[in-house]
C-alpha cells in the first residue's frame, strides 16, 4: 500500500493495536490518507500545518457590517482569512475569525483594530464658541471631531487624555476663531500641511487606516467666501470629509432664508463631485432669540456618511453634529 501510493521516504511501526505511518512529505501524506479513506479503513491522523487554524472573538463592530465585508477588509492587511461568522444570540455584535494558524493574537491584532475604527469611526462637527472651559465635557465623546471656534491663542493649553489634538489659531493671537480636529488615541494619521490659502479659517489629516481627509472648516460670521475657496477643498483627490461651521444659509437645508455662502455652496455643490449633508433639526440656537437655524454642515467626496444628526449636547450656541462613516455603498449623486 505504501510502496504504490508514496514516492518518498515513510516509516511503519506495529504496536499490538495499531500501525503508525510517517511520512517525509505532505504530498505523500496527503495521497496516502486519500487511498485509506477510499478503502473505508478506520485511521486517525494529526492536521498538518498548513491545515490547522485559530479561532479568534472579534468585539466592537457596533455597525453590524456583513462577515464579507469584515473578511475583505481584513485581507486587505494580508490577514490570512479562512472565514468570518457573525456570531447569533449576543446582546452586541460578535463576529468569529478563523486564520491559518500562522496567525496569532500578536499578528492579527492591529488589523482588527484597525477593521473596528474603519467601520465605526464616529465623526462629529462642534461649534464650540470658545473651548478652554469645555475639555472635560469632550471626554469619549468621539473617535474624530472637528472644533470650530476654539478661541485658543499661543498660550493656551489645550489637552484631553486619551485624544490627540491638532489646532490652528488666530494669526494675530487673539481669541477668536480658530479651529481644531481632536483624534482619538490608536487612530493614525498625519497633519496635511501647506493647503492653499482661503478665507475661511481651516486645517486637514488624513486617516492612516483608511485613508480619509478630514478637513475642519470655519467660515466667520459676515465673510463670504467665494468658489475658489471651495475649489481648493474639492482639489484634494481621495475620499474627503469636510465639516463644519460654513455660515451658509439656504431653504435647501432647512434655513429660513438664503445669504449669499448658501447660494454659493449651493451652486458649487450642484455642479462639482461633492456632495452636501445636514441635519434635519437645527444645528445652531441663535442667544439673541433669533430662528434656529443649520448652518454646521458636511460635503464629502468619494465616500459615503450617515445622515447626519443635531445632539442635544455639550455647552454652546451650537449642537454638535454627528455621522457615521457607511462602508461599501454605492456613491449616489
Amino acid at each position: 500500500m505504501c510502496k504504490r501510493n508514496v514516492k518518498g521516504k515513510f516509516t511503519i511501526k506495529y504496536t499490538s493495536k495499531k500501525v503508525v505511518l510517517n511520512t517525509e512529505k505532505l504530498e505523500d501524506h496527503n495521497k496516502l490518507k486519500e487511498y485509506i479513506e477510499q478503502k473505508k479503513i478506520e485511521y486517525h491522523t494529526y492536521a498538518t500545518t498548513n491545515s490547522k487554524t485559530h479561532g479568534f472573538v472579534i468585539r466592537g463592530l457596533e455597525n453590524n457590517p456583513e462577515p464579507e465585508e469584515v473578511k475583505e477588509e481584513l485581507k486587505k492587511s494580508k490577514i490570512d482569512v479562512k472565514e468570518v461568522y457573525k456570531m447569533k444570540k449576543t446582546v452586541r455584535p460578535m463576529y468569529l475569525l478563523i486564520t491559518s494558524a500562522q496567525e496569532t493574537i500578536k499578528s492579527i491584532i492591529i488589523s482588527v483594530t484597525s477593521v473596528i475604527i474603519t467601520f465605526n469611526t464616529k465623526i462629529v462637527t462642534w461649534n464650540a464658541n470658545g473651548i478652554r472651559h469645555k475639555i472635560d465635557e469632550l471626554i469619549a465623546f468621539v473617535d474624530v471631531m472637528a472644533i470650530n471656534e476654539t478661541k485658543l491663542n499661543k498660550n493656551d493649553k489645550f489637552k484631553i487624555k486619551n485624544y490627540n489634538v491638532i489646532r490652528q489659531d488666530r494669526d494675530d493671537g487673539t481669541r477668536a476663531g480658530g479651529v481644531a480636529i481632536i483624534i482619538r488615541k490608536g487612530i493614525t494619521f498625519k497633519v496635511i500641511k501647506n493647503m492653499k490659502q482661503t478665507s475661511f479659517e481651516k486645517i486637514a489629516i488624513k486617516l492612516t487606516v483608511n485613508g480619509i481627509t478630514v478637513i475642519a472648516v470655519y467660515n466667520k460670521t459676515l465673510n463670504n467666501f467665494t468658489e475658489n475657496d471651495l475649489k481648493v477643498l474639492n482639489r484634494i483627490l481621495g475620499k474627503v470629509i469636510i465639516m463644519g461651521d460654513f455660515n451658509a444659509k439656504h431653504l435647501n437645508w432647512g434655513c429660513n432664508r438664503i445669504n449669499t455662502n448658501g447660494t454659493v455652496i449651493k451652486n458649487f455643490n450642484e455642479k462639482t463631485e461633492l456632495m452636501m449633508h445636514f441635519s434635519d433639526e437645527p444645528t445652531h440656537f441663535p442667544e439673541n432669540n433669533m430662528t434656529p437655524t443649520t448652518i454646521d454642515i458636511f460635503l464629502t467626496k468619494n465616500i459615503n456618511i450617515e445622515k447626519p444628526t443635531s445632539l442635544y449636547e455639550l455647552n454652546s450656541d451650537h449642537n454638535p453634529v454627528v455621522t457615521h462613516i457607511e462602508q461599501n455603498k454605492k456613491q449616489i449623486n
